[in-house]
């Protein structure tokens, strides 16, 4: 790929999950797969109640957001079809994700955290390293909720102070073991008078979670950093040259969407699932949820020339197929 043209990304006062101003920014690219992104310029694809953007923040390759098209408050209060439609749509981006990548995937849910009454909920998907263990999940979840519990006046701490203001957790939660934990087998089929909950799912059940605890928001994101910040070589060069710049001081934290947004990744991400999301939109099993792909190449206007699969998006095509 050539060297991209990356523009800041502003964000909307407004709701800044829109799925109208997503799909008239998808609609008016003049190159597909975009070779710069904006705030809106990040969908990749789209089923009847949901669509899929590139995240803001993506400190690794391969970070998607299902976002539901109409505001929801959380996952859990929509309906059983809705919930049968995104269970196909993770399970499908999961493999997706975990071929193209070679690597796991955790998911993660802030349930009515941070939600306006506009607001459109959101499930995030992170590629993470095979090589993480159960061991290191859990270290990363202890230290996180550490970090967030009562009475810690770290720097960090500081900073969730700063940005949650009344979300600032109540409970002294301070590790895994006593965190209240719900069944995870019950999510999203919650109960829909639920409040706030945060659902998170790693490789491992030790390291899993659904809890009503008030934990604030970008818990999850939090945590993969953790994780990933020890196995994942390609982000310790980037938090390195970070670091020399003098990028990570004054407050600044490189697992907050808000001080880095990784645009670099977010580019590359749209190239690399271009022709694997073609392939899914063909499949006769997308058809039932109206998948939708935004990546695909159009014809070139002048030569009328076709877009073909490659080798490579046929293999994963073959290896996809059974689970779609």
């Amino acid at each position: 790929m050539n060297q991209s043209k990356i523009e800041a990304i502003t964000l909307s006062q407004s709701n800044r999950l829109s799925w109208q101003q997503f799909e008239a920014s998808a609609i008016q690219r003049k190159m597909l797969p975009p070779q710069f992104t904006t705030s809106d310029n990040r969908l990749v694809c789209a089923t009847h109640n949901f669509f899929v953007i590139v995240g803001i923040g993506a400190f690794v390759l391969g970070y998607l957001i299902i976002v539901t098209k109409k505001p929801y408050a959380s996952i859990a209060i929509m309906s059983a079809e809705q919930h049968e439609e995104i269970e196909w749509l993770v399970k499908i981006l999961s493999n997706l994700l975990i071929t193209q990548y070679n690597r796991d995937v955790v998911c993660f849910e802030h349930g009515m955290c941070g939600c306006s009454g506009n607001e459109n909920a959101h499930l995030h998907m992170m590629p993470v390293s095979k090589k993480a263990t159960a061991r290191d999940f859990e270290f990363a979840i202890n230290q996180v909720l550490d970090h967030r519990g009562i009475g810690i006046t770290d720097a960090i701490d500081r900073e969730l102070r700063r940005n949650l203001r009344s979300e600032k957790s109540n409970q002294e939660v301070w590790s895994l073991a006593q965190l209240t934990r719900l069944p995870l087998h019950t999510y999203p089929k919650l109960d829909n008078q639920l409040g706030k909950y945060v659902y998170f799912r790693s490789p491992f059940a030790s390291a899993s979670f659904l809890t009503d605890a008030n934990l604030g928001s970008q818990v999850g994101r939090e945590i993969v950093f953790e994780v990933e910040k020890y196995h994942n070589k390609t982000l310790q060069k980037k938090l390195k040259r970070l670091s020399k710049g003098g990028m990570t001081q004054y407050g600044q934290l490189p697992w907050r969407w808000q001080d880095f947004a990784f645009s670099e990744n977010i580019v590359k991400t749209m190239h690399h699932l271009t022709e694997p999301l073609l392939c899914l939109q063909n499949s006769t099993a997308a058809e039932k949820f109206g998948f939708k792909s935004y990546l695909a190449i159009k014809p070139n206007k002048q030569e009328q020339s076709f877009y073909y699969l490659s080798p490579m998006a046929a293999s994963l095509h073959r290896l996809l197929a059974p689970t779609i």
